[in-house]
């Protein structure tokens, strides 16, 4: 076969994905899964988001696309599916 390219093995996986377990207290925690269900609320749903939602995290509500869970050391904030660490609550731009 001239000018094929034959590959062996299994190619490489250039999939990137999140992870990461933040240290939250147990307040911290409720507080950060109650936002974060507000936001998957708002953007799969189509609700408002509700009064009081944080100032500070409504531009970036459109790209939250982490997964998060609580476990008994904080909250598990991964994603298979795109997003960039400094996506993530609280972080500064350009991280």
């Amino acid at each position: 076969m001239s000018g094929a390219l034959l590959l062996k093995g299994n190619m490489a996986d250039y999939f990137t994905n999140f992870s990461v377990v933040l240290p939250l207290t147990k307040e911290q925690q409720d507080y950060a899964m109650q936002i974060t269900k507000q936001m998957e609320q708002h953007r799969f749903h189509d609700a408002p988001l509700p009064a009081g939602f944080p100032e500070s995290l409504k531009g970036e509500v459109e790209n939250w696309t982490f997964e998060t869970k609580a476990n008994d050391k904080g909250i598990w904030i991964h994603s298979q599916y795109g997003g960039q660490p400094s996506d993530t609550l609280g972080s500064p731009r350009g991280v």
